[in-house]
């Protein structure tokens, strides 16, 4: 796992609280997420590219030894210490912490140092003690450090106290390295030496050859150890080992430098010159030819009647697996088979049938071997072997046979079957290149017509449940419902890793197990409901994804599930998978972007991702994306992601494989993005990732812009109303002045034609009534009272009509022409009377005072009445009228006469009605107040706009 890498000679691994797993080379430091490596050199700060110790701190700090000195990566940036002595080279082989998180580095030739700030300083060492070797922080946060030739000490609040004693040590031994699991410690030497310690108390000691750089213990309790070539397992209880694991197990045979378990039970293999490795504890084990097979194509599986396990190779071995040696061994060889195996079968009577390479079949029965010819005159390509009651089926390439004992019967109309199954009442399912066809254990074979399986190139078959389940060449899945007819298809679409199905296996537990080019799969059908679980299998399960061979399945008397593919044989442990701890994801938001993202300062970045903080980002165009992935050091390809935008969606997104999203066109609002992982068996990870951020609002969309917006809408629709009553006032007074203008020009008109019609009618009258009068003898008294009476009639009719004619010209309005009037009436009705008549306000009124049209008539005719009531019922002898202005746009003009008066509730005759109709057809107050012997007063008030 060295791809991207440094460099191939790793000191040292930690792992930080993120998950991160940094590995340290002598050419730069690493970062690694499980699938990709960043790395950093003295560019990025560190002190010097060469790395020899890692330590991730309980506050999350990254410590980095090198060369140079120390170096701290705080999520932010790499920090580097000052040295109390300036030195060109220092050699801090371990980095740890004590109780109170205090950062300890010893150097074998310097001594032991602690961090103070940003500057390290010597600790003083227990008396007689030279050199550490090794220190180590327990679980209990315990700080242990080895002297050189003096043992085990604790170091507690700057107090050295002696643990363990270490006699029996060889000359210039010394301990490298500890572990501990459930209060034993472990600890070993640069000599090969395995120490077991309970309490302060070495238990159990064990010597091995070569020299130990590292310790480990994993999820079973199983010691790791690094040695000089490669690794060595080691049972923790016994100390002995269970197995020496170097480039034939798939690890190195180089030095390895360092063994680290990381959070999720992975163990770690630092090498030096091979790079990376990585041990899962996976369900299962692989044998091949590095360790046991003669071959890594392994064609089948049968067992004989003692449950003894065989399988084929096609490199040219048949072989019988050992199950208290866990190995593999070549039985007698097969002179008939030299090219290898193509593939196995068994019966129920514990007989072996081997089809070969060349194309023989072969019975081994009680360890004999004997050949079975199913043509005279060719031998067939054999494909599949399979047992049916006390008869054996074969299908080759020439067609498909019966085998009962030595007799074979070539089954008729089976041409291009591949394999097979039973389907009960003694009938038989198989298919091929050419389609499905159903026979019995004596007759013909005969078609079976599924329309959804015409021309589908069948390889295997198996049973669940009610289906018929069967495997294609290059087109999955098909599940065949034969109660209903039906067919549904599983494929590489449905979730299935390939559509070349080589091998079908229903195991004990009624899991199905798929065999494919890419891979083998286990399913879980519910039979009820229909819906498929799959499970995919890859390196961390411990196995290497690889091509299943044709029928190459079998499950073992213990459950286990054996597999042949072209890497070699797989065995699948389902206690080991139950056991196992699958470990728990970290999400990270691996990068942001959006306008102006990179215009961000460096202040306003996040720790370790280094994403802005809580951005605004403005509304127009506006879009953001997000690169995320979860930290899974077990199994990163098999995370699927889920995500929320809260403020936008409502749920979380079904799980899927996809690490990045993009938002574009988001409504103004405050949002918080949330993402987790997902493992395949449905851990969620640790955490949920929540990123907030802000689409600003735009100014046109705020409140107070909506509001001033609707004001301004207000105020321009009330100025609009404003100018349009306006103009239609200005329109009506303009259509009124015309009106009045027309009806002026009517009245001046009228009044001319009136004045002159009527006149010179009256004139006529009267000069008609001289006339006559002159005629009459002046002696007839009765004549000439009458004669008079017509001219007087006359002379008043005239005077009568003067005054319409008067109020129909345009002086009218003129309250002042009014008024004259008004008084030139009294003035003629009390000219020849003992009546004292007084008028005042006139000359005190503006002449330039107008009054509404229609105002005047009704003006002179309240005070004429008024004037003629007093002259000839009153008995007065004084008659005052007052006109006065009373505000700018208010009149008042006042009567009074000091005559007998009247009581106003029995009086009540037309004029007095009249008055009062008149007032208030000009919108004016009268107030009219009279009583027996104390005169008659009237005010009228009335407005001079209309």
């Amino acid at each position: 796992m060295d791809k991207g890498l440094s460099q191939s000679q790793v000191t040292s691994i930690t792992q930080d609280v993120r998950h991160y797993l940094w590995i340290g080379t002598i050419a730069g430091l690493n970062r690694f997420d499980g699938a990709r490596f960043k790395t950093f050199t003295k560019k990025d700060g560190i002190l010097s590219n060469v790395i020899m110790a890692l330590y991730s701190a309980s506050n999350g700090d990254v410590w980095i030894s090198t060369t140079k000195g120390l170096s701290r990566y705080d999520g932010y940036r790499f920090g580097n210490l000052k040295m109390p002595v300036p030195k060109t080279s220092h050699d801090f082989s371990v980095i740890t912490e004590d109780a109170s998180g205090n950062i300890y580095a010893y150097d074998f030739w310097n001594g032991l140092f602690v961090v103070k700030g940003n500057t390290i300083t010597k600790v003083p060492l227990p008396p007689g003690a030279k050199s550490p070797t090794c220190s180590y922080r327990d679980q209990k946060k315990k700080l242990w450090v080895y002297f050189y030739q003096q043992g085990f000490y604790e170091l507690l609040n700057g107090t050295w106290t002696k643990k363990i004693e270490l006699p029996g040590l060889m000359p210039r031994e010394f301990v490298r390295s500890m572990t501990e699991s459930n209060g034993i410690y472990y600890a070993i030497t640069n000599k090969g030496t395995l120490l077991k310690i309970q309490g302060e108390h070495i238990i159990q000691r064990k010597q091995y050859n070569g020299s130990f750089k590292s310790i480990n213990i994993d999820e079973e309790h199983n010691l790791w150890i690094a040695a000089a070539h490669g690794a060595l397992l080691i049972d923790s209880g016994t100390l002995l080992v269970k197995e020496v694991l170097n480039a034939q197990n798939g690890l190195s045979d180089n030095m390895v430098n360092i063994i680290f378990k990381d959070n999720n039970g992975n163990c770690w293999f630092g090498t030096d010159g091979d790079g990376l490795f990585k041990y899962s504890g996976g369900p299962f084990i692989r044998y091949d030819k590095n360790n046991g097979l003669i071959g890594n194509v392994v064609m089948g599986f049968a067992k004989d009647k003692n449950g003894q396990l065989f399988t084929g190779t096609r490199e040219g071995a048949l072989l019988k697996y050992n199950a208290a040696k866990k190995t593999f061994q070549p039985i007698d060889p097969l002179q008939k088979a030299i090219r290898g195996v193509n593939c196995l079968g068994s019966d129920p009577g514990g007989n072996i049938y081997v089809g070969t390479m060349e194309n023989r079949l072969l019975k081994i029965s009680n360890g004999r071997v004997s050949e079975i010819l199913l043509e005279k005159d060719y031998r067939p390509g054999i494909f599949t072997i399979k047992s049916y009651g006390n008869k054996v089926c074969v299908h080759t390439t020439m067609g498909s046979y019966w085998v009962e004992g030595t007799r074979v019967q070539k089954i008729v109309g089976a041409i291009g079957a591949v394999n097979s199954i039973a389907l009960g009442n003694n009938e038989i399912l198989a298919g091929g290149s050419k389609g499905c066809f159903i026979f019995a254990s004596t007759g013909a074979a005969r078609p079976l017509r599924i329309p959804e399986l015409e021309d589908v190139n069948i390889a295997c078959f198996e049973q669940v449940g009610n289906y018929i389940v069967i495997g294609s060449f290059d087109e999955g899945l098909f599940f065949w419902d034969q109660a209903h007819n039906r067919v549904r298809v599983f494929n590489r679409e449905s979730g299935l890793a390939d559509n070349n199905v080589f091998a079908i296996m229903k195991d004990s537990g009624g899991n199905l197990w798929v065999g494919t080019s890419s891979g083998v799969q286990q399913l879980q059908l519910d039979t009820a409901t229909g819906h498929i679980r799959i499970r995919l299998f890859n390196i961390a399960d411990g196995y290497e994804p690889s091509e299943t061979n044709l029928n190459a399945m079998i499950e073992g008397d213990d459950h286990s599930i054996w597999i042949g593919t072209t890497k070699g044989v797989y065995i699948y442990n389902p206690v080991a998978d139950r056991k196992r701890t699958v470990g728990i994801p970290v999400t990270v938001i691996e990068s942001v972007d959006y306008p102006g993202c990179s215009n961000t300062k460096k202040e306003d970045l996040s720790v370790w991702e280094h994403l802005p903080k809580y951005p605004k980002i403005a509304f127009a165009n506006n879009s953001i994306s997000f690169n995320f992935k979860g930290i899974y050091l077990r199994d990163p390809a098999s995370l699927l992601y889920t995500y929320k935008l809260e403020g936008y969606d409502t749920a979380f997104s079904r799980p899927q494989r996809e690490t990045s999203l993009n938002y574009m066109g988001l409504p103004p609002g405050r949002y918080v993005f949330k993402v987790r992982a997902v493992t395949h068996e449905g851990v969620v990870s640790a955490n949920t990732v929540a990123y907030p951020f802000t689409i600003i609002t735009p100014y046109y969309k705020t409140t107070w812009f909506m509001g001033l917006l609707v004001l301004s809408l207000v105020g321009i629709g009330w100025a609009t109303q404003l100018i349009y009553t306006n103009q239609q006032r200005k329109r009506r007074k303009e259509i009124r002045k015309i009106q009045e203008q027309e009806q002026q020009k009517i009245r001046e008109q009228t009044a001319a034609d009136f004045h002159d019609e009527l006149g010179n009618k009256l004139t006529r009258i009267s000069i008609l009534a001289d006339v006559l009068q002159h005629k009459t003898d002046p002696a007839d008294e009765e004549k000439n009272k009458i004669i008079r009476q017509i001219k007087s009639n006359a002379l008043g009719l005239y005077t009568g009509t003067r005054e319409i004619i008067w109020s129909l010209s345009k002086e009218s309005n003129n309250l002042n022409e009014v008024l004259l009037t008004i008084r030139q009436t009294g003035m003629e009705l009390f000219s020849d009377t003992a009546v004292q008549f007084v008028f005042t306000g006139l000359p005190d009124t503006d002449a330039a005072i107008k009054i509404p049209p229609g105002y005047n008539r009704h003006i002179i005719m309240i005070f004429k009445e008024l004037l003629s009531n007093s002259m000839r019922h009153a008995g007065a002898t004084r008659v005052m009228i007052v006109c006065r202005k009373l505000d700018p746009d208010k009149i008042g003009i006042y009567f009074t006469d000091n005559g007998i008066g009247f009581n106003k509730d029995q009086t009540r005759g037309h004029g007095l009605n009249n008055i009062q109709q008149r007032a208030e057809k000009i919108g004016g107050h009268m107030q009219l107040r009279s009583a027996r012997h104390e005169g008659t007063s009237c005010s009228l008030i009335f407005s001079l706009k209309q």
